[in-house]
C-alpha cells in the first residue's frame, strides 16, 4: 500500500498501470472530478497511451457533464462506457487492474495505491456488480 500525496504522483501511478496492464483497465467514479484533476491534456495522454498498448477502459461513471463526448469518441477510443444513473453522486474514483488498485480523493489530493489480490478481487467484485446495474 502506498499513499500517493500529489496530482503529480498519482498521474505517475496511473500511467504506470497503463504500462503494465495487457488487456483492460476499470474505472468507477466521478470522471468530472477526475478530469479536472488530471486536466483535459493529461487525459488525452493517459487515453492516447492506452490506445497505443491496445488496452480497453471499462469506464462506469456517475451522470456528467461529460457523457455525450463520451458516448461520441467510446468505439474510437476503445472504451466501454456505463452510466450508473442512480448513483448518489460522489468525488471520488477508482482505478482498477488485474493487481492493482488506485482509489482517489481529490479535495487534498489524496490516493493509496494498493497491490494486494484480496483488496483487488474484492473491488473487482464490486465493480462487476455495479457494471451490471448500469446496463441501459
Amino acid at each position: 500500500i502506498r499513499v500517493l500525496r500529489t496530482e503529480q504522483e498519482y498521474a505517475e501511478a496511473v500511467k504506470d498501470m497503463l504500462l503494465e496492464v495487457d488487456q483492460e483497465i476499470c474505472f468507477f467514479g466521478s470522471f468530472d472530478d477526475f478530469v479536472r484533476t488530471i486536466t483535459p491534456e493529461g487525459f488525452d495522454r493517459f487515453t492516447a497511451l492506452r490506445l497505443e498498448r491496445n488496452i480497453v477502459s471499462k469506464t462506469l461513471i456517475l451522470p456528467t457533464r461529460h457523457e455525450m463526448t463520451l458516448k461520441r469518441t467510446h468505439v474510437q477510443d476503445k472504451r466501454e462506457l456505463r452510466i450508473l444513473k442512480k448513483a448518489t453522486r460522489f468525488l471520488g474514483s477508482f482505478q482498477l487492474t488485474k493487481h492493482k488498485v488506485i482509489l482517489w480523493q481529490p479535495l487534498t489530493p489524496l490516493a493509496v495505491l494498493i497491490e494486494d489480490d484480496t483488496f483487488v478481487q474484492m473491488l473487482q467484485s464490486m465493480f462487476d456488480m455495479l457494471w451490471e446495474m448500469g446496463k441501459d
